[in-house]
């Protein structure tokens, strides 16, 4: 149930901003909702046209409000995004008639914080924010390990379902492909024919 603000707002003047330093708190959503009845040289004014707002966060973000007009008066309640950041804020409430936008209320104050970066519930804590982006990073790179572990395997597999034809095929390849890195290889470091083929053997038997 959202507690309803009463205001009076005359017409006759400048509008100048109340302060309410203990009015929001971090996590609330639709907790406050805003009344303003306008009044000119004393005489309630009923309203028309359309209600908007605007609440700037301490994080410098502006919400765009859309309120409504009841019984001739403002009508406005605060969404979620306006209790998200603690800080200080600034709030107005527009009645938009045509082109002509005419600020009726204003409002200072602070969104209370209510947390911290870390939560505890009975018998568990909520890692901070930078925490669980790693852990999530972990998990996401398990899964990635494990995915191209599960490839790996699968070829594997069908290698070994190679028909005899086809093996003696994929030896001859890998046999000439292993024969030229070792042939590169024996540019710098010099191999005899008798290691050459001892790493040959080494490659053939891997199928």
């Amino acid at each position: 149930m959202a507690i309803t603000i009463n205001r009076t707002t005359s017409l006759d003047g400048a509008i100048l901003p109340e302060y309410m330093p203990g009015l929001l708190y971090m996590n609330e959503n639709q907790a406050h909702k805003f009344v303003i009845t306008c009044t000119r040289g004393g005489s309630a004014v009923t309203l028309t046209g359309g209600i908007t707002g605007r609440f700037m966060r301490a994080d410098g973000q502006t919400i765009l409000l859309s309120g409504s007009i009841s019984s001739g008066k403002a009508n406005l309640t605060l969404p979620q995004s306006c209790y998200i950041v603690p800080g200080r804020f600034t709030m107005a409430i527009f009645n938009v008639v045509g082109n002509a936008v005419t600020t009726i209320y204003a409002l200072t104050g602070n969104v209370a914080r209510t947390q911290t970066d870390t939560l505890v519930d009975p018998g568990n804590t909520v890692p901070t924010i930078d925490n669980l982006l790693a852990e999530i990073d972990a998990m996401r790179q398990a899964t990635a390990d494990a995915n191209a572990a599960a490839t790996k395997a699968v070829r594997y597999d069908t290698t070994q379902s190679l028909t005899d034809a086809n093996k003696t095929t994929a030896r001859g390849n890998i046999d000439a492909a292993g024969l030229a890195q070792v042939v590169r290889h024996d540019a710098s470091q010099n191999l005899t024919e008798t290691q050459k083929n001892t790493a040959r053997g080494t490659m053939l038997r891997r199928i």
